[in-house]
């Protein structure tokens, strides 16, 4: 072997250790190093009587003295900085193995409970597909098996394939119940019905999706349309049911609205002259009979003041006059919005 294999095998991790151990296995199995770290017959103790006094020493076979340090090697290139530290005073491979194995595989009994929950009670979500549910499914039972090995039957292919059938939605209820009805049937098989049913139901959404989307483009549509024959800008008002609660104000029919009623010109004059008529009744009060007084006698007086004026005079007299002429309009307009008579045209001087 020229390549140590790091980049193929990866470095040892809490997340990576089950894909770890899996393919260091592989890769020593292929290189007929595998027995290396499982027997420990080639690994002997003793306690020679030198200097060293009473401290075991690890005798190695000189034949496997080779095949040791090749694993040992291998196993070290493939551990991060802190792992590689830990192992550095241990002779064996063998050794190096076995406290790599307890260190990250060895589980909680709690660990293993949670992993034996989350299979019983699978449920595929919606946003899942069939074969990721199954590789879910296949994560799940090796985990149970790596923490229990007295259940290592919920790996089976067939234990598998009823867990997910039964976390299927019910839209997947028909396809089950077939499969169940035909009995006994290869996982490809299986998974092949149910990866047809699931590309069977995204296109009858994908259909849904695109009716809806044409009823809403027709909707809009005759909105438009609806809103251009209005010419006038005003809403096309359909005509509503009996029980419909929403009249003309005008003349209370529900064919139609104020703003569409024939009778709201009529109205509209009524109440024109109704207000006239109501400021005309406020003119008749006391301060408009106490301003329609003091302006009669300020005609009064500046009629005398223009008969005593002489044509000598120009200016004071045209003066005289103009004020006559503004106090007798002002007593006119008077007089007609009282009477309620449309009004005069303003005379020429």
């Amino acid at each position: 072997m020229g390549n140590y294999p790091r980049k193929s095998i990866g470095v040892l991790s809490r997340t990576t250790k089950d894909q770890w151990f899996r393919r260091m296995q592989n890769h020593l199995i292929s290189e007929d190093l595998w027995e290396v770290v499982q027997n420990a017959s080639s690994v002997t103790l003793s306690t020679p009587t030198s200097e060293i006094g009473s401290i075991p020493v690890i005798n190695i076979e000189p034949k496997d003295v080779k095949a040791n340090a090749k694993v040992t090697l291998h196993i070290q290139f493939c551990l991060d900085d802190m792992d590689e530290e830990d192992v550095a005073g241990m002779a064996t491979a063998y050794e190096i193995w076995r406290f790599l194995v307890h260190k990250y595989k060895e589980k909680l009994q709690t660990t293993g409970r949670q992993y034996l929950a989350d299979y019983m009670g699978y449920k595929k979500p919606a946003d899942q597909s069939i074969q990721e549910a199954w590789t879910h499914l296949k994560k799940l039972g090796r985990k149970i098996s790596d923490t229990q090995p007295d259940m290592k039957g919920l790996c089976r292919n067939d234990r598998l394939v009823q867990t997910l059938l039964a976390s299927l939605p019910t839209e997947y209820m028909t396809t089950r119940d077939t499969l169940d009805a035909q009995g006994y049937l290869d996982v490809d098989i299986v998974l092949q019905r149910l990866q047809e049913k699931e590309a069977s139901l995204k296109a009858d959404e994908t259909t849904m999706w695109a009716k809806r989307e044409a009823n809403r483009s027709r909707s809009r549509h005759q909105r438009r349309s609806a809103s251009a024959e209005s010419g006038s800008g005003r809403r096309q008002y359909k005509r509503k049911s009996s029980n419909d609660s929403r009249r003309c104000h005008i003349c209370q029919s529900s064919r139609h609205f104020a703003d569409d009623c024939p009778k709201r010109d009529k109205v509209r004059e009524f109440l024109r002259r109704d207000r006239l008529k109501e400021r005309a009744e406020k003119d008749r009060g006391p301060t408009s009979i106490r301003n329609t007084a003091r302006t009669t006698r300020k005609i009064t007086a500046l009629q005398e003041s223009l008969s005593l004026t002489t044509a000598a005079a120009p200016t004071p007299r045209k003066a005289l006059a103009r004020n006559l002429q503004l106090c007798q309009r002002r007593m006119s307009v008077r007089f007609l919005m009282t009477t309620g008579l449309p009004t005069l045209a303003r005379p020429h001087t």
